[in-house]
C-alpha cells in the first residue's frame, strides 16, 4: 500500500501520523516551508499586556509554535497564561485551538474551520469591544479576517510572529493521496505522475483549482477531516 504524502512538516507525536496509523495507513511527511519566528520582542509585550487588548486571534499552530518559543525564551508562561484567562482567543481550526489549549490557553471559534468561517464567528461574538483584538500571523498569512473585521467595525493590531520559505521539492506521486496543508507550498513543489488530492481547506483548494488539479476538501482542517477525506476518494491499489 503507498503511504499517504502528507506536505507538511512532522511534529514529536505527531496527530495526523498517529490517527492515520490507527486505521491502517502509511504516512510520509514532506517538508514544503521551513519557519522561523520573529519579533519576539513585541509578541511578548503584547503577551505581557493583556489589559491593552480584548483578545487575540490565532491563525494557525505556527502561531501557537511562536508563543510557546516566547514563553520559554523571555517569560513566566503559567504567569502570563493566567492574566489572559479572562481574554478571548480565537483560533483558526481544531488543531490550532489544541495547540492553544495545550499551552493553557482558554479558546473559541475553533469548530470554525476555516478563516471566513471564523470571521463570522468573531463579527457576531465580539461586538462593542472598545479595546482591539490582536492578529497574530505569518508572512503569508491571507487576509480574509482582517479585511472583514476592519469591514465590520472591529479593531485589530495586526503583529507578525512567524516568517515561512519555501523548500524545493519533485515528487512521485503516482498512485499515490496526496494532501496540501499550504496554498504557497505548490510554489515549490514539482511532482510527476497522477495521484488524488486532498486541500486542507478553502484557500488550499482554490490553490489546487488554479493549478488545475482536481482534488477533494478536508471536511475540517485536523486529522480526522483528513481521515474522512481520504475515505471519501477511495484509496489506489498498487
Amino acid at each position: 500500500m503507498s503511504p499517504i504524502v502528507l506536505l507538511r512538516e512532522r511534529k514529536d507525536d505527531d496527530e495526523y501520523e498517529s490517527l492515520l496509523k490507527d486505521h491502517g495507513y502509511h504516512t510520509e511527511f514532506v517538508q514544503l516551508l521551513v519557519t522561523e519566528f520573529n519579533h519576539k520582542e513585541e509578541l511578548f509585550k503584547i503577551l505581557q499586556n493583556p489589559d491593552g487588548y480584548s483578545g487575540f486571534i490565532a491563525t494557525s499552530q505556527k502561531v501557537a509554535d511562536a508563543i510557546k518559543k516566547v514563553l520559554e525564551d523571555l517569560g513566566n508562561g503559567i504567569f502570563i497564561r493566567s492574566k489572559w484567562s479572562a481574554k478571548c482567543v480565537y483560533c483558526v481550526g481544531p488543531s490550532t485551538s489544541k495547540a492553544m489549549n495545550d499551552l493553557g490557553f482558554k479558546t473559541e471559534g475553533g469548530f470554525s474551520g476555516n478563516a471566513a468561517a471564523l470571521a463570522e464567528f468573531i463579527i457576531e461574538h465580539h461586538q462593542g469591544e472598545s479595546l482591539p483584538l490582536v492578529f497574530l500571523a505569518g508572512d503569508k498569512t491571507g487576509r480574509v479576517i482582517p479585511n472583514k473585521l476592519y469591514t465590520a467595525g472591529i479593531s485589530i493590531i495586526e503583529q507578525q510572529v512567524y516568517t515561512t520559505r519555501n523548500v524545493s521539492q519533485i515528487l512521485d506521486i503516482q498512485s499515490k493521496i496526496v494532501v496540501l496543508f499550504s496554498p504557497s507550498g505548490l510554489i515549490s513543489l514539482e511532482w510527476n505522475g497522477h495521484g488524488r488530492w486532498i486541500a486542507i481547506g478553502p484557500t488550499t483548494s482554490n490553490a489546487l483549482t488554479e493549478k488545475g488539479v482536481e482534488h477533494v476538501v478536508a471536511t475540517s482542517p485536523s486529522p480526522m477531516g483528513v481521515l474522512q477525506a481520504i475515505q471519501k476518494c477511495g484509496y489506489f491499489s498498487i
